[in-house]
């Protein structure tokens, strides 16, 4: 199976919907919620301000230089707070439909004990499924302009791996990581 199928397939179900499967059934999967703010419906898009300066006799123009913050690292402008806001409540109300798979992929190992030191074939085949699914996705995130997705998805990863180690679902003494590996590649798909 090529790389970008796998990808395809696996990007097609982080984007179904969580109750796709019981809408296509009948069953009622609708989410009763107490805010009272609606989620966007559009990604905000930053407003466009005449800003331009002159560096080595070239005049340069920025019309995004309101974003920059003179008090960076903290942002105390109220309207890049809240363009900032305005992007997260995006990044969330496109995350939500996940979180029931971001949850369930956070209670399975992606770490994996080798035959040699007595690991079960069954468990590493698992393993190693889950770790080449995330590294497709590591590849073909970035190429969609999906970074902030790169990134998220990087974290889970180390979530992931952190949760094998910590007990949760201790894996065993021996476990093999590929978290450097992910993160070497899902770095490298960012930077292209």
């Amino acid at each position: 199976m090529s790389k970008l199928f796998t990808a395809a397939i696996a990007l097609t179900a982080l984007s179904l919907p969580v109750g796709a499967v019981a809408q296509s059934n009948g069953a009622d999967t609708s989410v009763s919620d107490n805010s009272s703010e609606q989620a966007p419906t559009s990604p905000p898009v930053a407003e466009r301000r005449d800003y331009s300066f002159t560096t080595h006799g070239i005049t340069l123009s920025d019309p995004y230089h309101w974003l920059k913050d003179p008090s960076y690292p903290t942002v105390d402008d109220e309207d890049v707070l809240a363009y900032v806001k305005a992007e997260n409540a995006w990044f969330e109300a496109q995350m939500a439909p996940h979180k029931e798979l971001v949850d369930t992929l956070l209670e399975l190992p992606l770490l994996y004990v080798p035959l040699a030191k007595g690991g079960d074939p069954h468990e590493i085949v698992k393993a190693r499924a889950r770790q080449h699914t995330i590294q497709d996705l590591l590849a073909w995130l970035p190429r969609l302009g999906m970074i902030r997705e790169t990134c998220e998805l990087l974290k889970l990863a180390q979530e992931m791996e952190r949760n094998d180690m910590q007990g949760d679902h201790p894996v065993g003494p021996g476990a093999v990581t590929e978290f450097d590996r992910l993160f070497a590649n899902g770095y490298q798909a960012i930077v292209r």
